[in-house]
């Protein structure tokens, strides 16, 4: 029991992360993981698709759910063809073929959480069929409802869709 606890109290807070993607009128969140116990960086999946709801409050939902099954054990991809399956959920979920058409139709965000804060990092589109952080538009939330979570999620993507559009 004392060892229980020890560890209990021991415990580093942990780093979940997902990406949510805006195609068309739908979000989707993917999981990230992390490899041999680093934080996560290997967006895998399992994604939820969310069809742009009236409620924000579902999206959020999606996006917990998400943060919770971050793990920290999986294989870092060692080689080009480990790397191509990693989008594969991702594309399914889109019905998109390939990475590129994802860079060229989605918006994206990284949702970060440690313990119960939360940082919404944007990402912006860039000329290598890829996503850059744009810092200087993160949003820190302390414990947020669904609600807020989706909502902020939601205002950030619109406004990346409406200042940047499909490329």
């Amino acid at each position: 029991m004392l060892g229980a606890l020890a560890r209990m109290f021991g415990r580093k807070s942990r780093l979940r992360s997902v990406g949510v993607y805006y195609v068309g009128r739908t979000y989707h969140v993917v999981t990230q993981y992390g490899s041999d116990g680093g934080d996560p960086c290997v967006e895998v999946g399992p994604v939820a698709s969310v069809e742009r709801p009236d409620d924000p409050a579902q999206l959020g939902q999606a996006i917990l759910r998400g943060l919770a099954q971050c793990r920290y054990d999986y294989p870092f991809p060692k080689s080009r063809e480990a790397w191509k399956s990693v989008p594969l959920p991702l594309l399914a979920a889109t019905g998109l073929k390939t990475w590129s058409a994802v860079a060229k139709q989605a918006n994206n965000l990284r949702v970060d959480q440690v313990d119960s804060d939360v940082r919404i990092r944007p990402a912006k589109r860039g000329a290598k069929q890829s996503f850059y952080p744009v810092p200087e538009r993160e949003i820190a939330l302390a414990a947020p409802t669904d609600l807020a979570l989706g909502q902020a999620v939601m205002t950030e993507l619109d406004f990346a869709r409406t200042h940047e559009g499909p490329q």
